[in-house]
């Protein structure tokens, strides 16, 4: 009796054992994974950035020519008397 209840006990502890270590090794595996998919997740996140920076200038086009009209007329004064009056 006494060896039937030693053994019992042997039993339990194996088995509580057993159990902490199942314990310990599935919370080892879930980090790491954790740590793994965290990696992933950072990595493709930096390589999906738009490293393009600012854009570019618009281009900018070119000054056009100024044409000058030909005026053959004579130049007037705008009032008849502004001339007069600044003598």
């Amino acid at each position: 009796m006494r060896e039937a209840y030693l053994q019992q006990q042997l039993d339990n502890r194996i088995i509580e054992f057993r159990q902490l270590l199942d314990n310990q090794c599935r919370e080892s595996a879930l980090t790491e994974a954790s740590r793994l998919a965290d990696s992933i997740l950072i990595l493709e996140a930096r390589l999906s950035l738009d490293t393009t920076g600012r854009p570019l200038r618009p281009y900018k086009p070119e000054r056009p020519e100024l044409k000058t009209l030909l005026d053959s007329t004579a130049v007037k004064p705008f009032f008849k008397d502004s001339i007069l009056r600044r003598k």
